[in-house]
């Protein structure tokens, strides 16, 4: 995305998005087994962070599982501490 226009090709951004459309089908059959350990922290950082990049992606619909996980680990006081720094 932070390539200009001219430098962009159909084919590579279609790449990535196979590569995230299967790392989310990952962590969808993941879930049973995802800790609260730097693993898990790190899948939710991740979650969130595409929700705060990418808004369209839509990623909780492809994995109910994993929505269903990170909705959870969401409502941690550390998440929320973290996704919303406090005002000074």
């Amino acid at each position: 995305m932070a390539r200009p226009s001219q430098l962009r090709w159909r084919e590579w951004e279609e790449g990535h998005r196979t590569k995230l459309d299967a790392a989310i089908d990952a962590f969808d059959r993941a879930v049973p087994a995802l800790a609260w350990d730097i693993g898990g922290v790190s899948v939710a950082c991740l979650l969130g962070y595409l929700d705060f990049r990418f808004p369209d992606l839509d990623w909780r619909a492809r994995a109910p599982a994993a929505a269903a996980w990170f909705a959870e680990q969401d409502a941690r006081p550390s998440m929320r501490a973290s996704a919303h720094p406090i005002q000074s």
